[in-house]
């Protein structure tokens, strides 16, 4: 039987036109697996499909994310100021309360030793014809001690005599209808550091200007030093008697005329260290150092005020800031009168009511007012105690 022989396949890299498919070339087997590999450098990347993968973000989701980018950036910077803000005040407050902790204790440390060593009824002023002559009290310039009193107290009220209060800087819960000028208030006490009382003087001149101490005197050192400027009790059987240091050469001070505080009264009939003599000499006499505290407000800087804290004549010292009301009130030995500001009679003072107040370094940054407080104590003086319950 006759098969036809099939056609042999075309030499390797000819071609050959089937006419019958619209003419369309077609390769040979062998090239035509060759022709489906990319010719190198030619690779070309995927399309994205469909057009709006191609084109971005739009104009209004840009400005939309960029507002939801504000608004979050808003709310955690506000709750972040509120945070400071409540982080700040707290501190302000706290700062504010310590500093008047810390003026309460100090003036009821010092209410606490009144009339330490003090002669009952205080210390004769110098006086002249039953009156006595003009001393000036440590504290502001140039307030005098009361003329109706012949001797300084252990306490010497100070009603009023401070710079103004108002309500602005006073706490309301205890300024609110008793505000006045505020008041200073004088302590007087017997320094218990000194050693100087160890031994009775060597000798006084007739003048009563110089005072000779005993070869032995511990005159103590460094800050606690009898020094210029001290101030001196004088004791013996013929009464007491205060002068200020004026001079300190060796064992000898001199107490001249014309001191701060113009204690050093020769001319004086009674008071001053001449009148502890009798018939031209001195009975044993023994000296101590006193000290003389004044507590009172500085309001020279309104921005800074201060309760300041002077003893004798030396330079005052700030002992607290912030301090905008200082106001003291007393109960008397009768037992009936209380919160007496300014009470007649110092030597009936059995306990002193202290009220403080202040405000904050700085205002707050939400109502741009300054924090205020205020705190109260009182303080009994148990060196005043004592009381003739017997006298008619």
């Amino acid at each position: 039987m006759f098969r036809p022989t099939p056609n042999p396949l075309p030499p390797a890299g000819a071609m050959r036109r089937d006419r019958s498919r619209a003419g369309a070339p077609v390769l040979s087997r062998a090239r035509g697996l060759a022709a489906l590999k990319p010719a190198p450098g030619n690779v070309r990347p995927p399309r994205a499909r469909g057009r709006r993968a191609s084109r971005g973000l739009s104009l209004l989701e840009l400005l939309l994310a960029a507002t939801l980018t504000v608004l979050i950036l808003t709310v955690a910077f506000t709750l972040m100021d509120q945070l400071l803000n409540v982080a700040g005040e707290a501190t302000q407050t706290a700062e504010m309360d310590q500093n008047l902790q810390a003026a309460a204790n100090l003036i009821s440390q010092d209410l606490t030793m009144a009339g330490a060593g003090i002669p009952i009824g205080g210390i004769p002023l110098p006086s002249k014809n039953n009156a006595p002559m003009p001393v000036t009290r440590p504290g502001i310039a140039g307030i005098l001690f009361p003329a109706t009193n012949l001797q300084i107290s252990a306490i010497t009220p100070g009603f009023g005599l401070g710079p103004p209060q108002s309500g602005a800087t006073v706490d309301d819960a205890y300024g609110s209808g008793a505000l006045t000028d505020s008041d200073e208030i004088t302590i007087l006490e017997v320094d218990n550091q000194s050693q100087i009382s160890a031994y009775p003087l060597a000798g006084i001149n007739a003048a009563g200007s110089q005072i000779t101490f005993n070869s032995n005197t511990n005159f103590g050192s460094g800050p606690e030093a009898l020094a210029k400027g001290d101030l001196i009790l004088l004791e013996n059987t013929n009464g007491a008697a205060l002068g200020m240091i004026t001079n300190l050469n060796g064992d000898q001070a001199e107490f001249a005329a014309s001191d701060p505080l113009n204690l050093n009264q020769p001319s004086a009939a009674s008071g001053n260290i001449a009148s502890l003599a009798s018939g031209g000499s001195y009975p044993s006499t023994t000296a101590y150092r006193v000290e003389m505290i004044t507590y009172y407000l500085d309001f020279s800087n309104p921005s800074l005020p201060r309760l300041m804290r002077q003893i004798d004549d030396h330079t005052a010292q700030p002992v607290a800031t912030g301090i905008t009301g200082l106001q003291f009130s007393y109960d008397l030995a009768d037992g009936k009168t209380v919160d007496d500001r300014n009470p007649a009679n110092a030597n009936q003072i059995r306990q002193v009511n202290i009220v403080i107040s202040g405000r904050s370094a700085e205002p707050s940054l939400k109502t741009h007012q300054y924090f205020t407080n205020s705190i109260a104590t009182a303080v009994a003086i148990r060196n005043l105690e004592f009381t003739n319950h017997y006298a008619n």
